[in-house]
């Protein structure tokens, strides 16, 4: 390719977009926003009862409370489904906007 095809090829592109800078963002206002920190709590609080629910609540009640495994199961079954539901409400609540 000689140097006339690079200089042609170069010149024919578009001009090239610059990206977004940080100091264009909007920070002030996302951190302000009163649903970013809704949408924090919930999620941590969705994080805490899955960490507990699959990690510490099973062993206690099958030792302690003597519950059967399926009644367990079932339980924890319906945590997951209703974290499922409530996530898919965040998902419709964040897409009205």
């Amino acid at each position: 390719m000689t140097d006339n095809e690079k200089k042609l090829i170069k010149n024919s592109r578009p001009v090239a977009q610059e990206s977004p800078r940080l100091r264009d963002m909007p920070v002030k206002s996302i951190l302000t926003d009163p649903q970013l920190y809704i949408i924090s709590f919930i999620w941590f609080a969705m994080s805490y009862v899955m960490y507990n629910a699959t990690n510490n609540s099973p062993t206690y009640l099958k030792r302690v409370l003597g519950l059967p495994i399926q009644r367990i199961t079932f339980l924890f079954g319906v945590i997951s489904i209703s974290c499922l539901v409530v996530n898919v409400i965040i998902a419709i609540l964040g897409k009205a906007d």
